[in-house]
């Protein structure tokens, strides 16, 4: 007895659907489903843009704490030192919750600013922290506007919220600072 080809293809696939655990044809693909708190690409970034402006605050503060030669912008440098730690660990324990990997140097743009202040003279030390200051925070203010417009995500909208009064105060610092100077 002749038989075709199609009439083997089909014996096969039966003998190896049959006789191989259960049907393959039983099995569904998996469906690709997202961690349970997993954020969108926009908040995964803002977390991580965070996370460099608060480091870069932070080194940009230990700076002045110790170059600056005016009282008010080196008692500026300290003051900030302490709170940024503890929204850095905030921003580490929000990304960690939300499954977002930080890295753990500044990225050029970051380390620009900083080797930026560090060049500069005594002698132009405060005014330049100051202006960096004032250049940079308010980018920052931004980034959290728009976060809070755009997020599902109510864990990272309350962070925000909490952080632009703080923001805000800290601008208002350094322009009390900056008309001393």
């Amino acid at each position: 007895m002749k038989t075709s080809l199609v009439e083997t293809t089909v014996i096969l696939a039966g003998i190896l659907l049959a006789g191989f655990g259960p049907p393959l044809c039983a099995q569904a693909p998996p469906i690709p489903t997202s961690a349970p708190n997993r954020v969108s690409y926009q908040d995964e970034e803002f977390i991580k843009l965070l996370s460099q402006d608060i480091g870069t605050s932070y080194v940009l503060a230990q700076a002045a704490k110790n170059r600056a030669t005016k009282p008010a912008v080196r008692e500026l440098g300290a003051q900030v030192t302490t709170g940024l730690q503890q929204a850095q660990q905030e921003v580490t324990t929000l990304a960690i919750k939300k499954g977002v990997i930080l890295s753990n140097t500044l990225e050029a743009k970051s380390q620009g600013l900083v080797d930026s202040l560090s060049s500069a003279s005594l002698d132009e030390f405060d005014s330049k922290y100051v202006e960096t200051l004032l250049q940079y925070l308010p980018t920052l203010q931004r980034n959290c506007e728009t976060i809070l417009k755009t997020t599902a995500d109510l864990d990272l909208k309350a962070y925000a919220e909490r952080l632009l009064p703080a923001i805000q105060a800290r601008i208002d610092r350094i322009q009390a600072v900056r008309k001393d100077l």
